[in-house]
C-alpha cells in the first residue's frame, strides 16, 4: 500500500482474530473507506465475504464483486505462491480470487483501513496507456479450467466474459467514470 493509506491500529490484531477462528479463512479483511486528504470528503465501501464452503460458489463471488483492495488484508502465506503474483491490468483482483479458492474470505464489518486520494485519482493502467483486460481474462479462463468441471467451467467463463465485456464497454464509452475526485 501507499504513505497515504491508512490502518487502524487494532487491524493485525482483529484480522489475526479473524484468520484464528477459521482454520478455513484464506484471507482476512475488513471494510475501507476512500478518504480526500485535501479535505472533505470520504466514500465507504462495504465487501462481501466469501464463505461458501464451494470453492466455485467463492470464486463467482469473488468475479461478481471484483475488489482490488484485498491483496491488502491479511492472509494465510502457505496458500500462495510468488509466481501467482504476476503483474498486469487487474493483478490485486486475481490475488483475491486465487485467495477465495483457496478458502474462505471474511470481511470484518467495519472500516478498519483508510485509502488517501489526493483530491483526485484518474484510472490508470499499469502496463501502458489503456487497459488491458486480456491477460486477466486469459489468467481467469486456465484458473476456471484447471479447478472446475467442464460444466461449472462454462458457466464461470461466461459470467466472466461477460462482466469483462461489460467493463470493457463502460471504459471505452465512459472512461471518466473509472476517475475518483472529490473536487466540485
Amino acid at each position: 500500500a501507499s504513505h497515504d493509506d491508512y490502518w487502524s491500529k487494532d487491524f493485525i490484531e482483529k484480522m489475526v482474530m479473524i484468520l484464528d477462528a477459521d482454520k478455513e479463512c484464506s484471507l482476512a479483511f475488513s471494510d475501507y473507506k476512500i478518504s480526500n486528504l485535501q479535505g472533505e470528503g470520504e466514500i465507504l465501501i462495504s465487501v462481501s465475504s466469501s464463505n461458501s464452503m464451494s470453492p466455485y460458489i467463492r470464486y463467482l463471488s469473488r468475479i461478481i464483486e471484483m475488489q482490488p483492495v484485498l491483496i491488502f488484508g491479511m492472509f494465510r502465506r502457505n496458500l500462495i505462491e510468488i509466481q501467482d503474483l504476476k503483474l498486469f491490468d487487474f493483478f490485486e483482483v486475481n490475488f483475491g480470487i486465487l485467495m477465495a479458492i483457496q478458502g474462505k474470505i471474511r470481511i470484518s464489518n467495519e472500516s478498519l483501513m483508510e485509502w488517501g486520494i489526493d483530491g483526485e485519482r484518474k484510472s490508470y493502467s499499469i502496463t501502458g496507456k489503456r487497459m488491458n483486460y486480456i491477460p486477466f481474462y486469459l489468467t481467469q479462463v486456465r484458473l476456471i479450467c484447471k479447478n472446475f468441471t467442464i460444466f461449472k467451467s462454462t458457466i464461470a467463463i461466461l459470467l466472466l466474459t461477460s462482466i469483462m465485456v461489460n467493463r470493457w464497454l463502460k471504459r471505452t464509452i465512459s472512461p471518466e467514470k473509472f476517475n475518483l475526485s472529490f473536487k466540485k
